[in-house]
């Protein structure tokens, strides 16, 4: 790994100014940053901290990570909190497997979560189950940062035992929780940010997030009262040793880092621990557990290594008599421990106030935002090819900058092409955001709040940095990470690589008997009188309910169809997994006027969702997809077309670049059919998503996202 060094304008965040500098890299790290003037050269580069996607499913880019790597790397993306929860409910855990193990293979930094709710719902067919000890076995595992949004909000809020079990998982490895509550509001919003433990698991403050007790983590209640007596017992008499460490670790003396004294962590009891650096410090004399449970300092050392917690271990003598090598030996540690502590006392921490569900991407309203940040929740500002929140939030950003951060959440290739949070960190510097703020939303709070090995642009960090032109276009001239240049001027350095295929695709081609909708069925005296209608609105995965006359829909014979003259379209949700029967329901505005566009990646579940204006076309479109096992296509009268996604049926393992060309092709031709909406695939592909209100379908039939129930 090569040395080098670089000047431009270095863009301090922290400190929230510019300087003309240099920086030297070593074997992947910043060994130094030297200024060389005060001021900044106004036609010269500005070098930044990375971008960071918040929250995004790379799935929904259609690209196995390592081409969605090799696309962002040129807009400056170093790094992503990304939820594969796409493909766990395809494929369950190898799908996760699958995704870490594609996202090693190139120079990019991956960070996903552990699916939270897979399946989403129990109103729909998914292809596998990720349970509470699935769940716990992935967050164990260093590669997992976090919980993946927890799209179950009413299971928060009524404790269902495995909602509540993934929640406490999290919350004992001091992993972030990532939420999804579109809509809540006031008291229920409150209930799900605080999302209180049960009890019996071992409740703990919600006001205090980064100093949880741990207590679910031991065997039983009767163990921690044990092991609390011992801790009352011992602060009675602690030894000289632990007297002096204590009076320089209490009252944030530490570079203001908050430590707490005698500690219980699962089994054992720690001398001195910084939760928020999951440091522990141990000094000779304190019973660190039970004596029947007795073990050495290595085989210790190791346990609390897996539970998270790097262990320092000093001998009395050395705290008594070489007092100020310790302090400094623990500064040390506490400033290479992710950002430097004097930096992390300007950024709230992750989870602040009452949080330990600390996000939520899915605002659609300030209102809606505000009410989240005020019980101490982090927002996102979203902006995907079909979810669009970033002009109705971003006037929140001057006031709330450090408790917001940008997200895509689904970026279709051709959008992924285009920008990624570049863009909307021009939007929002257009918008008069002060662009100290923006950098801190788009590069430091996710390292932060998701505690990321990703460098901030500061000595002893990795040489994950970006050169850009200037700080209002933010066009990207390069990329670096660990030090590597992986984009420059406009093209990746990272090349295609092979990919495997994982898949689960099982169902038979479809008949046009299948769709067709009957007016009344064999035996029935009554006609339907009027029919629920999806109401898909551009920019938005909200859908309004309808309830519309029979008349707004086409009668022929005895079967209701769709009707163009209205835009009241069939929509149909084929079961991908099993031989089932075809759901069926009716939709407004996606304004086709011939033909059916079909798809495979229909979140949660994957089904095969489709809409189309006749029975022929939408068996057509379906059945290209089955044939594929996963795809989107699009046929008319003269034309059929099919963009195949056979990792899971999901992704292509294609170059990016090219299925990004595929992918306009289609686009442009359901566009030439008449469809108005920005990204008629994309917005198909949540009208199958229960979790969002009001109206969705499902292969199990119409969905009341409100009731949280079966029409």
């Amino acid at each position: 790994m090569r040395s080098f060094s670089l000047q431009g304008n270095i863009v301090d965040v922290f400190n929230k100014n510019f300087y003309w500098g240099e920086i030297n890299v070593e074997k992947g790290v910043i060994k130094s940053i030297i200024p060389l003037s005060p001021v900044t050269k106004k036609q010269s580069p500005y070098i930044l901290p990375g971008f960071i996607d918040s929250h995004v499913h790379i799935e929904s880019s259609m690209l196995v990570p390592s081409e969605f790597a090799r696309l962002a790397v040129v807009h400056g993306t170093v790094s992503t909190i990304s939820d594969p929860h796409e493909i766990a409910n395809v494929c369950g855990m190898k799908g996760v497997e699958f995704m870490i193990e594609n996202g090693k293979t190139v120079p990019f930094k991956f960070n996903f979560g552990a699916p939270s709710c897979v399946p989403a719902t129990t109103f729909e067919t998914a292809g596998a189950t990720l349970n509470a000890d699935d769940v716990k076995q992935l967050l164990e595992r260093e590669e997992i940062k976090y919980l993946s949004e927890m799209m179950n909000f009413p299971g928060v809020l009524h404790k269902d035992e495995e909602v509540m079990k993934k929640i406490a998982a999290a919350h004992a490895l001091n992993k972030p929780i990532d939420g999804h509550a579109p809509g809540l509001r006031g008291e229920q919003a409150k209930q799900y940010i605080e999302a209180s433990l049960n009890p019996s698991e071992g409740e703990t403050s919600a006001s205090n997030y980064h100093d949880a007790h741990y207590k679910y983590e031991t065997a039983d209640p009767v163990l921690y009262s044990l092991l609390k007596s011992f801790v009352m017992k011992h602060r009675q008499s602690p030894t000289p040793a632990e007297i002096a460490m204590w009076e320089w670790l209490r009252g944030k003396k530490m570079d203001g880092h908050k430590f707490r004294r005698q500690h219980i962590i699962g089994t054992f009891i720690a001398d001195f621990v910084c939760l928020a650096k999951k440091l522990i410090i141990e000094v000779d004399g304190l019973v660190h557990q039970l004596p029947d449970n007795k073990i050495n300092d290595e085989e210790r050392t190791a346990e609390l290594n897996k539970l998270g917690f790097e262990v320092m271990r000093f001998k009395n003598e050395e705290v008594l008599h070489n007092t100020d090598k310790v302090i400094a030996i623990v500064l040390e540690k506490l400033r290479s421990i992710g950002v430097r502590s004097e930096d992390a006392s300007k950024i709230s921490p992750s989870g602040g106030g009452g949080a330990v569900i600390s996000t939520d991407h899915e605002c659609f309203t300030a209102e809606e935002a505000l009410d989240k940040l005020k019980y101490g929740m982090k927002i996102l500002i979203r902006e995907g090819s079909a979810a669009k929140n970033f002009e109705a939030l971003i006037g929140l950003m001057n006031e709330h900058y450090e408790n917001m951060m940008f997200c895509s959440d689904d970026k279709h290739p051709d959008s992924l092409v285009a920008g990624h949070i570049n863009q909307l960190c021009a939007r929002a510097v257009a918008k008069g955001v002060d662009v100290f703020k923006v950098l801190q939303a788009a590069c430091v709070n996710p390292a932060l709040h998701y505690k990321l090995d990703v460098g901030l642009l500061k000595k002893g960090d990795s040489a994950d940095f970006i050169v850009a032109e200037d700080l209002t276009s933010f066009n990207i001239l390069q990329t670096y990470i660990n030090g590597e240049l992986v984009a420059e001027n406009g093209k990746s350095l990272i090349k295609t690589k092979p990919s495997a295929i994982i898949n689960n695709f099982s169902c038979n081609t479809k008949t046009v008997e299948d769709f067709r909708y009957y007016l009344h069925k064999w035996g029935e005296e009554e006609n339907i009188e009027q029919v629920n209608v999806i109401e898909a609105l551009d920019g938005q995965l909200i859908t309004n309910r309808l309830l519309k006359n029979i008349n707004e829909v086409r009668i022929n014979n005895n079967f209701i169809e769709s009707n163009t003259d209205t835009d009241i379209l069939k929509i149909v949700v084929v079961n991908r997994y099993n031989n089932a029967p075809v759901a069926k329901s009716f939709i407004k505005n996606f304004g086709l006027k011939k033909g059916a566009i079909a798809s495979s990646v229909a979140h949660d579940s994957h089904n095969i969702v489709a809409v189309g204006v006749d029975d022929k076309s939408l068996c057509k479109a379906i059945n290209l997809i089955i044939d594929a096992k996963g795809g989107i296509s699009c046929v008319n009268e003269n034309q059929e077309m099919i963009l195949a996604l056979p990792v899971a049926g999901l992704m292509s393992n294609d170059d990016g670049y090219k299925i990004a060309q595929h992918y306009t092709v289609i686009d442009n031709m359901v566009k030439s059919m008449g469809s108005t909406l920005a990204a008629p695939f994309m917005t198909l592909s949540f009208m199958a998503l229960l979790v969002i209100p009001h109206l969705k379908l499902s292969d199990k039939g119409l969905f009341n996202g409100d009731a949280f129930c079966l029409v």
